[in-house]
This record gives structure tokens, C-alpha cells and sequence, in this order.
């Protein structure tokens, strides 16, 4: 994850996650939010690279329990996350490989 986030701080058009205050970030996943999802997506597989849209249920608040937010973040990120493929047994040069193919497929303006 650390690999991905240095090599496209630079992206456009992508929003990264932000690395943890405190601690380290595990990077089980790693998500980028973008403008036009599909899009991205496609031109990511044309470029020989999976992701997944996500899988987060943006639904009614629950009863009770006293809502921090505003659930318009939840419908936003529905829309526009992407998963990049990250995980233990990708190398080095597999890693470079999903960065270059981002920033290839990146929005640009």
C-alpha cells in the first residue's frame, strides 16, 4: 500500500487515502475515489488491471444511535470508490505494474 500511495501522490484526478496519524495503515484494501468510476475501471482493464467497485450500502440511519455524519459522504464515496488490487503475494514489479496502469488510466481535467 505504501508502494501505491508513493507512486501516485501525483495522479489526477484520484483522491488516495490518507496514511494513518497514529500507527501504521495495513492497507487490507486500498481505495481511490474517482470521478467517473466505470470509465477508470475500463481503461484499467484495457491496461491489464482488475478492481472491484466497492461494496458499501449507503441505507437509513439506524434508530438510536446518534449519527455523526451526514450520509451524503457514504452515497459519494458509493458512487466514485474504486479497489486496486493489493495484496501479500504481489511483487515489487507487479505493484510498479497496477501504479503505471493507474496513472495511464487516471482522469485527466
Amino acid at each position: 500500500g505504501e508502494r501505491l500511495l508513493e507512486a501516485l501522490s501525483e495522479a489526477p484526478g484520484l483522491e488516495l487515502p490518507a496514511k494513518a496519524v497514529r500507527g501504521e495503515s495495513v492497507y487490507m484494501s486500498f481505495v481511490v475515489r474517482v470521478r467517473d468510476r466505470e470509465r477508470f475501471r475500463r481503461r484499467l482493464l484495457r491496461l491489464g488491471v482488475d478492481s472491484h467497485p466497492g461494496n458499501m450500502h449507503v441505507g437509513p440511519r439506524i434508530p438510536g444511535i446518534d449519527a455523526s455524519g451526514d450520509e451524503r459522504c457514504a452515497a459519494d464515496a458509493n458512487e466514485r470508490m474504486v479497489h486496486l488490487p493489493v495484496y501479500p503475494d504481489l511483487s515489487p514489479a507487479d505493484m510498479d505494474r497496477v501504479a503505471e496502469a493507474v496513472m495511464a488510466a487516471a482522469p485527466r481535467g
